[in-house]
């Protein structure tokens, strides 16, 4: 859940009984319009995606001491989207999550990285930006 602004950086305090101006000036500067299209490319992804719309999940990886966990989602009719997050603060560039769902070059659709998934299954199919 976003609070009045944390979509492109505010920073000020907001309170619901207090009407504070939100500060627009904030989305012309290059990392508050960076926070602002990150949290715009989940929303376009959450509404593209069927696997979004259901509670259907499985985790199949945790790893406590890395702050790592992986997890499918999935609809019925054969969307799956794969979420792996990294709690721990850093980049973990030679970590491997075991056991995708499928076999094949996963994309990374919060930044520009390419992920090798090594499954059991044939390679997935990946979201190009558009809703079907």
């Amino acid at each position: 859940m976003l609070w009045m602004g944390e979509e492109f950086g505010e920073y000020t305090s907001q309170t619901p009984n207090q009407p504070n101006k939100l500060n627009w000036i904030l989305l012309s500067y290059e990392l508050n319009r960076n926070v602002f299209d990150y949290y715009k490319n989940l929303i376009s992804l959450r509404k593209c995606h069927p696997a979004l719309h259901t509670e259907n999940i499985d985790f199949f990886h945790e790893d406590p001491e890395a702050k790592i966990i992986a997890y499918l989602r999935w609809h019925e009719a054969g969307s799956q989207i794969v979420v792996v997050a990294n709690f721990s603060g850093k980049l973990l560039r030679d970590y491997s999550v075991l056991n995708f769902p499928k076999s094949g070059i996963w994309q990374d659709r919060t930044g520009d990285i390419s992920i090798e998934g090594l499954g059991v299954n044939s390679p997935t199919h990946f979201w190009d930006g558009a809703c079907n």
